[in-house]
């Protein structure tokens, strides 16, 4: 895609991915390893919230189970944060004016399509079956992890 060959696509995309896996170093896997009591306990409630609020997305009657997939949804969340720090801390020191010649849109709006697109694409019905049936499946189905 045109937007990922920019700086803006490259922060939407690869760096979500980076920052993501760095994250894991302190998602819900390692809590107990390395928190504190009084901030295990704020990171279980925000954990909490994630779990509540990716349970509730589905198609039809297959629902996305929030504490199987928690770890990664951290990770993209985080990961995403991160990214879009980094991209807005490079936009203001960069001397682009428009990230892709003739396209109206801003620096914020190419990052976030480029995100988006990572996760971008058609499943038929067997798939999304599999995406949900999966008996140890620890990552949201695509277009949850895009929202």
């Amino acid at each position: 895609a045109v937007v990922s060959t920019q700086s803006t696509g490259k922060y939407g995309a690869m760096g979500s991915i980076l920052a993501h896996e760095i994250t894991h170093g302190f998602d819900a896997a390692s809590n107990a390893q390395w928190k504190e009591e009084g901030d295990r306990g704020q990171m279980e409630e925000r954990q909490g919230c994630l779990v509540e609020q990716y349970g509730a997305y589905g198609h039809g009657s297959l629902q996305v189970n929030g504490d199987m997939t928690l770890n990664e949804n951290i990770a993209d969340n985080v990961g995403l944060q991160v990214s879009y720090k980094a991209h807005k801390n490079n936009w203001k020191s960069s001397h682009e004016r428009f990230p892709v010649a003739g396209v109206k849109l801003n620096a914020d709006q190419m990052f976030f399509i480029s995100f988006a697109q990572m996760r971008c694409y058609r499943y038929g019905r067997e798939n999304l079956d599999r995406t949900f049936y999966q008996p140890y499946q620890i990552y949201s189905p695509p277009d949850f992890r895009a929202l």
